[in-house]
């Protein structure tokens, strides 16, 4: 996904570590105000905290203000400690646990401590509708994540993460945590064929003129033709770009990354191709036809 990733410019900087101050969870005020405060290159490269983690979901998926109007009785035990409204967000995630956010086990959410992978990734899961002890484990999330979204495993030379279970505890860092929630957004949920952003923008957490407006070119949909015929043992002439409808209606040409194709049995067959950034494959059908018999008829010969 690398046109994806070059095209980070910044959804999750607009849903990213402002200042956590829960003034709105609007996508379009936060993409104003953080284009007028970009992130530094110092607090990109800080760690990420288990509570900025959890209201930065909680925000993507357009449920902070209900987090906020939270009670907040029957909490974490560590909660207590935290200003008023970040007590309301752990009640609410306490209170919801098929959210992911089940804190450490010990009955405490230990909110200041980084994030670790295994926790994203479990959390990501959840929320793309996977279902732990079905989907994945706990004992094997990384294995199991790397199976279901190989997407949100980001080599080391694009500035993200690999699942080496070696360095599973590796904390992340805001720069890190941004490029994963990008890949989360261009990912589909479970059953799903269009990216989690298609679902954001259809039940109208994030707009599409947002989208479009942050630079972030997220695929909507390709327009290309769907079958091709061809001669038995001919080469197939298969198109090499197709034109994409990016979420917000630009629409540009892309290009396709075909296999190679067999012709030299008779019959119909389905042929998958990549787009680059496009999580669906474009799937066209191959017809192979027998070449036309030549005739050996000559003029005046059986006249």
């Amino acid at each position: 996904m690398k046109m994806f990733r070059k095209l980070s410019v910044i959804i999750l900087c607009l849903i990213m570590f402002s200042s956590l101050t829960f003034a709105t969870n609007s996508l379009r005020e936060l993409y104003d105000d953080l284009f007028k405060q970009p992130p530094g290159e110092e607090y990109l490269a800080s760690t990420t905290s288990r509570l900025q983690a959890a209201i930065m979901f909680l925000r993507l998926i357009g449920l902070e203000t209900l987090a906020l109007g939270s009670p907040i009785s029957g909490n974490f035990s560590d909660a207590a400690v935290l200003a008023p409204q970040e007590q309301a967000t752990l009640g609410y995630l306490k209170e919801n646990s098929q959210l992911g956010w089940i804190g450490s086990g010990d009955g405490k959410f230990r909110a200041n401590d980084p994030i670790t992978k295994p926790e994203l990734f479990k959390v990501a899961l959840t929320t793309l509708n996977f279902i732990e002890g079905v989907d994945f484990t706990w004992a094997n999330v990384i294995t199991d994540t790397n199976k279901l979204c190989p997407g949100f495993i980001i080599g080391e030379s694009e500035g993200g993460f690999t699942p080496s279970n070696e360095n599973e505890g590796v904390h992340l860092t805001n720069a890190e945590f941004k490029g994963f929630m990008l890949e989360l957004l261009n990912t589909p949920a479970k059953g799903s064929d269009e990216p989690f952003v298609g679902s954001l923008i259809s039940k109208g957490i994030i707009s599409p003129e947002v989208v479009s407006a942050s630079g972030l070119s997220i695929i909507e949909s390709i327009d290309c033709k769907s079958t091709f015929p061809v001669f038995q043992n001919n080469k197939v002439s298969l198109p090499e770009t197709a034109v994409a409808t990016f979420y917000g209606g630009t629409k540009k040409s892309v290009e396709i990354t075909w296999p190679s194709v067999d012709t030299s049995n008779i019959g119909s067959f389905q042929v998958e191709g990549s787009i680059d950034g496009y999580s669906n494959k474009i799937v066209i059908t191959v017809s192979v036809a027998e070449l036309p018999h030549k005739s050996t008829y000559r003029p005046g010969e059986f006249d």
